[in-house]
């Protein structure tokens, strides 16, 4: 998903609650994206675009994403 406000490399927009988090705050855990991609050779799974969370809206038992570092 393009965010205009991060083509500066500024804040971006948290994915669990849609407010605005700086990927260089103390308190933010940069993921990866797992898409999901069904083929004529089965199903497929690869690494999608970078995305900031807040710590506190991280799904950490979800597999949709997967932890990369938290900053600070």
């Amino acid at each position: 998903m393009f965010d205009p406000l991060d083509a500066n490399g500024g804040y971006q927009t948290c994915p669990g609650c849609r407010r605005l988090v700086d990927p260089a705050a103390h308190d933010t855990v940069l993921a990866v994206e797992i898409v999901k991609l069904d083929t004529i050779r089965g199903r497929r799974w690869f690494e999608g675009p970078e995305v900031a969370f807040h710590e506190s809206c991280f799904p950490a038992d979800s597999a949709p994403y997967r932890r990369l570092a938290a900053t600070g």
